[in-house]
């Protein structure tokens, strides 16, 4: 058994499209202040 397999009873997949390279994404996942812009409103 896989723990970390995805479960729709309780997991939940979110999917964003952005015009970005994967490095800027990348960096703006990674960076302590970039990552407030991305999860606060």
């Amino acid at each position: 058994m896989d723990i970390f397999a995805f479960n729709p009873e309780t997991d939940l997949d979110l999917e964003k499209v952005i015009a970005a390279s994967p490095a800027n994404v990348l960096r703006c996942l990674t960076g302590p202040a970039l990552v407030e812009q991305w999860f606060h409103p």
